[in-house]
């Protein structure tokens, strides 16, 4: 399946972020958000083993697969507030 890519131009110099645009998300049931922050915990955990031992490899797909799963454990969240390093680029 083809998505549309969604770009957002943050006002300063360089910042920018591109992301792929994915269909609305369904809200999730309270154990379906417990059973998904425990994947994406679990991963993190297992890429900064991998990381540590040098399975560099390894860590990049715990670290994707923990990606995705913040995706969809987040999909609904709204941004409150600019990240901190949009504000440092914007100080260059």
């Amino acid at each position: 399946m083809i998505r549309p890519l969604m770009c957002i131009v943050a006002l300063g110099p360089t910042a920018t972020a591109c992301l792929a645009a994915d269909p609305p998300a369904k809200k999730l049931t309270a154990d379906e958000h417990n059973e998904l922050e425990v994947q994406w915990t679990g991963l993190n955990i297992i890429a900064s083993y991998r990381i540590k031992s040098g399975k560099y490899e390894e860590a990049e797909t715990a670290s994707r697969r923990a990606l995705d799963v913040a995706r969809r454990l987040y999909a609904t969240a709204t941004v409150t507030s600019t990240p901190a390093c949009v504000v440092e680029v914007e100080r260059l």
